[in-house]
């Protein structure tokens, strides 16, 4: 895990849980399209159907989905991972940085640092955490 990795989660968030919808939409339209062809698979046929290769192309896309969701839920447990390590005293900055997404303009109103400061700060926490890992 890279520097750039912590960053990614932390900036794609919430981009992240809406892929992870998406996907699992996904999902449900291929397992209504498996349901109304003929179910799953219980065994392979010697000479396969047009509807038995179906299935296992939906089978096959379904997997392909579940991979992405695992990816997208691997950079959200990081995201989460790296917010629970910060200090509590800085634990708000990062939070409302990167989970309520302020701007860095609304936070130097908020908190009193200067754009410069709070991304340094950040940065040193984000070096931190991955060292440490």
């Amino acid at each position: 895990m890279i520097n750039e990795d912590v960053k990614h989660a932390l900036l794609n968030y919430h981009k992240f849980k809406g892929w992870i919808k998406s996907c699992e939409d996904e999902i449900e339209v291929i397992e209504t399209k498996q349901i109304k062809t003929g179910g799953s698979i219980i065994r392979m046929p010697e000479q396969p159907t047009s509807n038995s290769s179906k299935q296992i192309h939906w089978i096959m896309a379904k997997d392909k989905i579940r991979k992405k969701i695992d990816n997208y839920n691997y950079f959200i447990e990081l995201a989460d991972d790296f917010i629970k390590s910060v200090p509590p005293s800085s634990r708000c900055l990062v939070y409302d940085r990167f989970v309520t997404q302020m701007s860095y303009e609304e936070l130097t109103k908020k908190y009193p640092y200067s754009e410069r400061h709070i991304r340094r700060k950040i940065d040193r926490l984000i070096e931190r955490y991955v060292d440490k890992r």
